[in-house]
Order: C-alpha cells, then sequence, then structure tokens
C-alpha cells in the first residue's frame, strides 16, 4: 500500500499514535522474547518512566549521548 510520510506526519495526534500501535504490534507480537501488546508496551514506557523518575542519575544527557554516537 502506497504511503506519503508528508500526508502522515499531517495526522493529528491520537491518529498518529494508533498507526504507531497498530505497526509496532504487526512486527512481532513476541519481540525480545516479551509479549508487547499495546498494553504490554505500555506497561513496559511505565516501568521505564517509574525507574528513571526513582533513578534520575541513570539519565545520560543528550549532549554525551551525540558525543558518543559520534566518536
Amino acid at each position: 500500500m502506497p504511503y506519503n510520510k508528508q500526508e502522515l506526519f499531517k495526522l493529528p495526534v491520537a491518529e498518529k499514535y494508533e498507526l504507531v500501535m497498530d505497526l509496532w504490534e504487526s512486527i512481532d507480537n513476541n519481540f525480545l522474547g516479551k509479549e508487547m501488546t499495546r498494553k504490554g508496551l505500555e506497561e513496559e514506557i511505565d516501568k521505564r518512566i517509574e525507574r528513571i523518575e526513582k533513578n534520575p542519575e541513570l539519565l545520560i544527557p543528550w549532549e554525551e549521548v551525540l558525543k558518543e554516537m559520534r566518536d
């Protein structure tokens, strides 16, 4: 099915979200040994956010990440 990226970028945020989730689910429902359904993905994101909020020292500044990628 042909698509136009520029048209996709114009979609409302809610429609973009639905499209991303549908695409993700179509890739593999057992990605990296975990069932990554919509609910599973949302739970994983929530878990990671909670971990970062409890341990902000784990974050790496973007500038540092970018520098490491360039080196």
